[in-house]
């Protein structure tokens, strides 16, 4: 087996080009920067250069009679001394004051020559930011603004204001005078003894007429059924819009006569002050500085300098030519020089800043990188090679863009961990294989050298058996070939142990002689002996007999009685030895004449072989108790199962064919085992 032929995950790369790749809807940041707003007659503005502050100080300054100022607040120093210098000179001075503003301006010290000399209203709503001057005269001047008069006229930029014609001037004094004279329950200044506890409004000195909208201002609190004004009507019949600076705004409707009126959707090019607040489009520009807002079409309005109007768009007011031109060359420049450009559309290749998109900035890099981490698929492929070719799905990331992407994976066949639990058939087939095991080694230890040589060539025929089945018995894979291997077990039992019973009666028939033989050499051994006593017994017993004969005859000679005493003991004496010989002689002589009887050894039953190796105790006690498993074992890998779903498991290519009939016939899926090595 081959490192080549192992089963392993293989690592992969792609290299994929986003330069053609498009996305929808995105800003992109321009190279030119335009960061500060510059004078436009009759627009001006705040900021460092304040020329919104020089124009409004320069025209009060030209004040003769009347100066009217409507502001949120009024503190900021050049002002203030721009009033101040008219009320000297007598020229009748009206401030309106939001009440954070009137409170201001009473407590401030460099706003004292104004105490008593000017007019100052408090106003307790939010309202228009508007500057008159000699409004009556032919002189007259006038400002709309969007702004505070205060110390962020030179701190900040953004604010705004735009001079007005002498009839734009005629229809916003009738705007601001009926909201200076309808101010009610609010207080005002007139007198310098009056500063420290200011007296409620006086009331208006004539009757306030309706107010309605005219030919310049369209304000949507004044727009009524049955009043037809030239301004409205402009603005509700303007087909096309060509140019839109919408600053911070998100509306893009008026309220006119209880309608909405839409005007931004149809514009050629729209401006914003903040792209992250507005969906990119191709016409869409986006500049820090771009706060006026303006609808520009064959008229143009200009809205944001109504503070208490009902909505952003909600006061207009239409303007002359000059301003018109002038309007439109502060848009160009603001397209011209804008921070962000909106797309509809842009291929990645075609980016060349930072963009905007789905709110989100971003750049875009050179090379970006994807792991999918290992990818591990439903089926088992057919090779290497089809491995290696996997191509996975993915979704290239949106959230970072870059101009080309190196996606990396590992890609791994279905695999199993090392701890999934073996298929029950395996368990099966090694419960039968053990049966058979234990059979042949109990067989080996029976099947021994026997002490006969008459049963070597059958002892030898049958370890041959017996080597070839315990060897045979690991391979065993098919049920039709465990079930032939069972009965030649059984059949080697059979055969083990009636040769074994064989070989220990002829051991016992044996053993028999040999102790048969032992015994007749003992008894001929005995006769033998018993022969030699008897011809000794008889030569000392004739001596004895010849000896009491002669004792016999000397006391029947004998007269004297002593003698006849000592002569009668020693033949006592002899006769009891005599005596006791012949029953020597008597016992020598049957044990010389005896016949030989065999005396059986008694049986040993610790020697015998079979005792711990017969199988036979009961009537067909030589059929093994094996359980035959239902299939076949697979005949590459192993059986593993995991949810109730058979898996077969393998380890190298080489046996992927075989492995591919074996799992259908199982019913399995085929799998590759965790850290094939």
């Amino acid at each position: 087996m081959t490192e080549k032929d192992l089963i392993q995950p293989y690592a992969n790369t792609l290299a994929v080009g986003r330069m053609s790749e498009t996305i929808d809807a995105v800003w992109m940041r321009n190279s030119t920067d335009s960061s500060t707003s510059e004078a436009i007659a009759p627009f001006w503005f705040t900021g460092p250069e304040n020329s919104l502050r020089s124009t409004l100080c320069s025209a009060i300054a030209r004040a003769n009679e009347r100066v009217f100022i409507s502001s949120s607040y009024l503190s900021e120093p050049t002002v203030i001394q721009a009033v101040s210098s008219a009320v000297e000179r007598g020229v009748r001075t009206y401030l309106l004051l939001d009440t954070a503003g009137f409170e201001e301006v009473l407590a401030n010290s460099v706003a004292r020559p104004l105490h008593g000399r000017a007019l100052i209203r408090e106003r307790d709503t939010r309202g228009m930011d508007v500057a008159l001057v000699d409004w009556h005269l032919p002189s007259k001047w006038g400002m709309v603004m969007a702004c505070s008069l205060d110390l962020t006229l030179s701190a900040t930029e953004g604010g705004w204001g735009v001079e007005l014609d002498g009839e734009q001037i005629d229809e916003m004094q009738r705007h601001i005078t009926h909201e200076f004279w309808s101010t009610k329950g609010t207080r005002e200044v007139l007198a310098t003894e009056e500063v420290s506890q200011p007296p409620l409004v006086a009331e208006a000195p004539f009757v306030l007429k309706p107010l309605l909208n005219g030919d310049f201002i369209c304000r949507s609190q004044h727009s009524t059924e049955g009043h037809d004004a030239s301004s409205e009507d402009a603005f509700r019949t303007m087909k096309k819009w060509t140019h839109i600076s919408n600053s911070l705004s998100s509306q893009q409707s008026v309220a006119l006569k209880g309608q909405l009126v839409e005007f931004a959707e149809n514009s050629k090019i729209s401006v914003f002050s903040n792209p992250e607040q507005h969906q990119p489009f191709t016409g869409a520009f986006a500049h820090s500085n771009a706060s006026v807002l303006l609808a520009m079409g064959k008229k143009a309005f200009i809205a944001g300098w109504d503070r208490s109007a009902e909505s952003d768009w909600g006061s207009l007011l239409m303007l002359n030519d000059d301003q018109n031109a002038a309007a439109k060359v502060w848009i160009e420049k603001h397209v011209k020089g804008a921070h962000w450009i909106g797309n509809d559309q842009l291929t990645i290749g075609d980016i060349s800043d930072e963009i905007l998109w789905n709110g989100r900035r971003m750049t875009v890099s050179e090379v970006q990188s994807i792991d999918l981490k290992t990818i591990t698929l439903e089926e088992m492929p057919d090779s290497q090679e089809t491995l290696e070719s996997f191509k996975p799905t993915f979704e290239l990331p949106m959230e970072e863009l870059a101009r080309s992407c190196n996606v990396t994976w590992n890609v791994q066949p279905p695999t199993l961990a090392q701890s999934t639990p073996q298929d029950s058939l395996h368990l099966d087939w090694e419960n039968a294989k053990n049966v058979l095991n234990d059979r042949l080694s109990a067989l080996d230890q029976a099947n021994q050298p026997p002490k006969i040589a008459l049963f070597g060539r059958k002892i030898k025929a049958l370890q041959t058996k017996l080597d070839n089945a315990m060897e045979g018995v690991s391979t065993l894979r098919t049920v039709k070939a465990l079930i032939k291997m069972k009965d030649e077990v059984e059949g080697l039992t059979q055969n083990i142990l009636t040769n074994a019973k064989a070989m220990d009666e002829a051991e016992a028939e044996a053993e028999i002689e040999k102790a048969k033989e032992v015994q007749m050499k003992k008894h001929q051994s005995n006769v033998t002996k018993a022969e030699k006593t008897v011809k000794n017994l008889q030569k000392k017993l004739k001596s004895l007999q010849d000896e009491q004969k002669a004792l016999t005859k000397q006391v029947a000679k004998s007269k004297k009685e002593e003698e006849k005493k000592r002569i009668n003991a020693d033949l006592e004496t002899l006769e009891r030895t005599t005596s006791s010989v012949e029953i020597d002689l008597a016992k020598a002589t049957q044990e010389s004449t005896a016949t030989f009887a065999f005396k059986p050894p008694k049986a040993n039953t610790s020697n015998k072989k079979n005792s711990g190796h017969l199988f036979v105790r009961e009537k067909d006690g030589q059929l093994l108790p094996l359980t035959v498993p239902a299939e076949d074992l697979p005949e590459t890998g192993e059986l593993y199962v995991v949810n109730e779903q058979r898996w077969l498991g393998i380890k190298r290519w080489s046996q992927i064919e075989i492995a591919k009939k074996e799992a259908k016939r199982l019913k399995a899926q085929l799998a590759v085992m965790e850290g094939n090595s």
